[in-house]
């Protein structure tokens, strides 16, 4: 992917919503020979392949203590959110047993998120994502069974809704937050395309070179006319 191709996805990128764009991300990694829409985490795992692609493997960012607000600078792998995907995240159907009772479900995806009313209070809506999730036969039980059914959606697809587990050296507080792969990787291509907008100004301004022509030339040649510019 060059640098034009780059600065067309944060263009388009710019006018959809989270979850829009969230799909957009996951769809530009290889096409799944399965063609039916992919569990929330396999689709984390294919931003998380497409951030490394992109950025690379390291990942810097900071979070706040909730008690103290202290800045903590965290330091990650891609590939340390790649190790906590199971390897049956795509397998057709899942299965717990509550009361003796065996529920088949399926593992949700952003499909499934987009579908839902964005007005529903937070426990109508989780309600509605494990009616999408659950077997035909299955929709009468799964009510009384929500707890254990979003349990084992989350042992299943930890990717779908990651969290890190974090102290602070401050106050000693515990606690977690959680890391929206989607999100995260959107900041970034935002940065990166202001930097690149500034940068292609700065040439074109002196140069006199169309946009197309600044982007064709590769990072290395387009520091070095910077450094000349500031020179």
């Amino acid at each position: 992917m060059n640098a034009a191709d780059l600065l067309a996805i944060w263009e388009h990128g710019r006018q959809l919503a989270p979850l829009r764009r969230a799909r957009l991300f996951s769809a530009l990694e290889p096409a799944d020979t399965r063609g039916a829409p992919l569990p929330m985490g396999a689709s984390g795992a294919r931003m998380l392949h497409l951030r490394r692609r992109l950025f690379g493997s390291d990942i810097a960012a900071i979070a706040h203590c909730p008690t103290c607000d202290a800045a903590l600078e965290l330091s990650m792998q891609v590939e340390d959110f790649l190790a906590a995907a199971n390897d049956d995240i795509l397998a057709a159907t899942h299965s717990v047993d509550v009361d003796g009772r065996t529920l088949h479900f399926r593992l949700p995806t952003l499909e499934d998120l987009e579908a839902i009313d964005p007005s529903l209070p937070i426990a109508d809506a989780q309600t509605q994502l494990l009616l999408a999730c659950v077997s035909d036969h299955d929709r009468a039980h799964a009510i009384h069974a929500e707890a254990a059914l979003l349990t084992e959606i989350a042992r299943s697809d930890p990717l779908a809704d990651p969290h890190l587990a974090l102290s602070c050296e401050a106050c000693d507080e515990h606690f977690t937050v959680a890391f929206d792969i989607a999100a995260f990787l959107w900041r970034e291509i935002e940065a990166w395309s202001a930097r690149l907008m500034a940068d292609v100004h700065t040439i074109a301004s002196s140069y006199g070179w169309s946009e197309a022509e600044i982007l064709a030339l590769t990072p290395t040649r387009r520091q070095v006319y910077l450094d000349l510019i500031c020179a």
